[in-house]
């Protein structure tokens, strides 16, 4: 779940905004999985329309962009769903790949927060 902040006195509507570039690039480097395995957690987020023609690395980037463009999606709701699984869930301690993960999570956790923005678990 990801939340925004609030801004002077006025309230805004944080649901449907452009997810600036800096945070899909964030986002996409740290997404692990194969194209079919990324396209169903991408589609069950709510991401809209057919999963980008393009490459690995620049797919999911842009996916999540077009889903800031779209007014009709909550763009928070599916920055927030494709996050979940990555940020909640820690490889074991003595892994390889907790070290790796740690800095990674850390880096989204920044990128957000430059954009006043924040994950939270659930």
């Amino acid at each position: 779940m990801l939340a925004g902040n609030k801004l002077g006195t006025q309230n805004l509507d944080m649901g449907n905004i452009k997810i600036p570039k800096a945070v899909c690039v964030a986002v996409a480097g740290v997404l692990k999985g194969s194209h079919p395995t990324l396209n169903a957690l991408f589609k069950s987020a709510g991401a809209p329309g057919e999963p980008p023609d393009l490459a690995h690395h620049s797919k999911w980037k842009m996916w999540l962009f077009r889903a800031g463009d779209d007014p009709n999606v909550d763009s928070l709701s599916v920055l927030g769903n494709v996050l979940e699984e990555f940020m909640d869930i820690s490889p074991q301690d003595d892994s390889e790949e907790y070290e790796s993960w740690i800095a990674n999570r850390r880096k989204v956790i920044n990128v957000l927060e430059e954009y006043g923005l924040r994950y939270f678990r659930g």
